[in-house]
C-alpha cells in the first residue's frame, strides 16, 4: 500500500448515504455464488491474523460480494526461512480459508529473504527476515517460486511478484535524497527488478503453464521512482507478464492520470490489448489538514462507488479495494478505521456503499456514458447493463477535482424515454431500471 502523501510523487449511512444503500442496522447477506469473472476483489493481510480472525475477514469480504482476495502471501521468508528449511504452514492455512469461502486467490510472491539478499544490511544479523533488497542469486529465487507454484498448482491461477517496487520503501531503499536523483543508481535499481520479473515469469510458466503472471503492483505515486514503470516497459518487461497491475488512491483524477500513463506505455510496447488490473485502490479516513485535507467516513463511502464505476468504465478488468480489516490484534473503534472497510465490531460506512455497488456491477457490462445535459456545475454519469436492467451511477464533480470536497450540478438525464430532472452532489446517485 502507498503512504498517505501520494501527492509527493505524483453511500455512507445517515445523511451522507448513497442512494439505495442498506442501513448499518442490517448486515449484508452473502451472495449465493461468486463467479470467477467477478471484477471486484479486496486486499487483506491474512498472514498477520489468527486463523479464526482470518476466516471472519473472509466472511465479511464475501458478504460485500467480491469474488477475489489479494491475501495469499507466500513470502520467501515464510516458506524458506533458512537455506535448508522449507515450511508452507502459513500459506497452506490461508489458502484453505480462502477456498472455504469460495473466493479466488491472487498469490503474492516475494519479497526477498535477508539470507538470500547480500545487499541487505541485515543479511547476517537477521537472515530469516523479509528483505526489500533483490536476491543475490536468481536461481535461488527461481527455486523458491517453482516450489510455491508447484505446491498450489490447480488451486492458485494468478501470481504476482513483489509489491510496489517503484516505491523506495519496498525495493532497494535509497540511502538519501541525493541517491534518488542518481540516474546510474536508478537504472541499476530498475534492471534489478526487471531481472526478478523475468525470472518469476519463467519459473511460474515452467511450474504451471496455465497460470497467469501479473506485473508487480506498481505504486505510481508517493515516494517512488517516477521513471521506473516507463523504463521497464521500454526495456521489454511486458514480455514477462500477462496482466499489467497498478495501484492508486484518493481521487479519480489520480486514477485517470495513472491509467493514462499505463496505457501509453503499453501502447508504445505493442501491448495495448493486455488486461489491466488495479490491485490496490481506495482512500483512508484521515483528519490531517495538510495536502488533500480531511477524509471523513462519508467521503470514503461516497468515493467507493465512483471509483468502481470509473475504473470499469475505463476498461480496468479487476479492481481490488484496500483493505478489508484494520491491522492489529486489539479492538479497533470506528473512528480509527483508516483504510479498512471492517473494524472489530462491524462494517465501516464505506462497506455499505461498496456492498451496494459491487452487487449491482459485478455482473454488469459497461454501456457508455449516461445521457446527461448539465446546466450548472460538472457531472459524471456511467451506464451499465445487467440482466435485471440498466444501472446508472451519477455524481457531481467538485471544482477542485477532489473526492472529499462538496460538489453540485444541475441538469437532466435522458433515459427510458423520459427527460429526468437532476440535482446532483458529490454523493453518488444510483438508478436501476427494469429489464429491456
Amino acid at each position: 500500500m502507498q503512504g498517505a502523501a501520494l501527492g509527493a510523487c505524483a453511500a455512507a449511512t445517515g445523511g451522507a448515504g448513497v442512494a439505495g444503500v442498506a442501513s448499518a442496522e442490517t448486515a449484508p447477506q452473502a451472495p449465493a455464488a461468486t463467479p470467477r469473472d467477478n471484477p471486484f476483489g479486496i486486499n487483506m493481510h491474512l498472514e498477520r491474523f489468527s486463523p479464526e480472525l482470518g476466516l471472519k475477514q473472509l466472511a465479511m469480504a464475501r458478504a460485500m460480494g467480491v469474488g477475489w482476495v489479494r491475501g495469499l502471501t507466500a513470502a520467501w521468508g515464510f516458506v524458506q526461512p533458512k537455506p535448508t528449511t522449507w515450511a508452507f504452514d502459513r500459506p497452506d492455512r490461508d489458502l484453505a480459508a480462502i477456498e472455504t469461502m469460495k473466493l479466488e486467490p491472487l498469490g503474492m510472491l516475494g519479497p526477498s529473504v535477508a539470507w538470500a539478499a547480500p545487499m541487505d544490511p541485515r543479511s547476517a544479523s537477521a537472515p530469516w527476515g523479509w528483505s526489500n533488497y533483490p536476491p543475490g542469486n536468481l536461481d535461488e529465487w527461481g527455486e523458491y517460486v517453482t516450489r510455491v507454484v508447484t505446491r498450489y498448482k490447480g488451486r492458485v491461477r494468478y501470481w504476482q511478484p513483489w509489491n510496489e517496487p517503484d516505491g523506495y520503501g519496498f525495493f532497494m531503499p535509497a540511502k538519501d535524497a541525493a541517491q534518488k536523483k542518481d540516474e546510474k543508481w536508478l537504472v541499476e535499481r530498475r534492471k534489478a527488478f526487471l531481472d526478478i520479473q523475468r525470472a518469476t515469469y519463467k519459473a511460474v510458466k515452467a511450474a504451471d503453464p496455465g497460470a497467469k503472471v501479473l506485473s508487480a503492483g506498481f505504486a505510481m505515486g508517493g515516494d517512488c521512482d517516477a521513471g521506473f514503470v516507463g523504463w521497464l516497459m521500454a526495456n521489454g518487461a511486458g514480455q514477462s507478464f500477462d496482466i499489467m497491475d497498478f495501484h492508486m488512491y484518493w481521487s479519480l483524477a489520480n486514477v485517470r492520470e495513472a491509467l493514462g500513463k499505463i496505457r501509453r506505455w503499453m501502447g508504445e510496447a505493442g501491448l495495448a490489448a493486455m488486461p489491466v488490473w488495479m490491485t490496490e485502490a481506495g482512500a483512508s479516513l484521515r483528519t490531517g489538514a495538510d495536502w488533500i485535507g480531511p477524509y471523513s467516513h462519508a467521503d470514503v463511502a461516497n468515493f467507493v462507488p465512483k471509483l468502481l464505476a470509473t475504473t470499469l468504465a475505463m476498461g480496468v478488468q479487476k479492481v481490488f479495494l484496500y483493505q478489508d480489516y484494520t491491522e492489529g490484534n486489539k479492538a479497533v473503534p470506528l473512528e480509527n478505521s483508516e483504510f479498512s472497510f471492517n473494524v472489530t465490531d462491524g462494517p465501516a460506512p464505506a462497506a455499505w456503499s461498496a456492498t451496494a455497488t459491487v452487487r449491482l456491477l459485478r455482473d454488469a457490462k459497461f454501456l457508455g456514458e449516461a445521457a446527461l445535459e448539465i446546466k450548472t456545475g460538472k457531472a459524471v454519469g456511467y451506464r451499465f447493463g445487467r440482466p435485471e436492467g440498466d444501472v446508472l451511477i451519477l455524481w457531481a464533480s467538485s471544482p477542485e477535482n477532489l473526492e472529499n470536497r462538496p460538489a453540485h450540478a444541475e441538469g437532466t438525464l435522458a433515459w427510458l424515454g423520459a427527460t429526468i430532472p437532476l440535482l446532483l452532489s458529490e454523493r453518488p446517485t444510483i438508478l436501476v431500471g427494469p429489464p429491456g
